[in-house]
């Protein structure tokens, strides 16, 4: 199955917090939100996972 996570927002709600981190990245428990995202959608058996990035899109690349 395919999926494709939104994660192209600015995320100006979440300021100071997003000033140098996409909001994709930032920890929640110790962990980047999209690597949970991530996680989740392979367990339900998505093996096509395209992530839609615009705002530090090279950081949530690189991670």
């Amino acid at each position: 199955m395919n999926a494709m996570v939104l994660a192209a927002g600015f995320g100006t709600r979440m300021k100071p917090l997003t000033d140098h981190l996409p909001k994709a990245l930032l920890p929640i428990h110790g962990k980047p939100l999209i690597e949970m995202i991530l996680n989740q959608l392979q367990s339900q058996g998505f093996d096509k996972i395209a992530v839609n990035a615009h705002y530090h899109a090279g950081k949530i690349k690189t991670f």
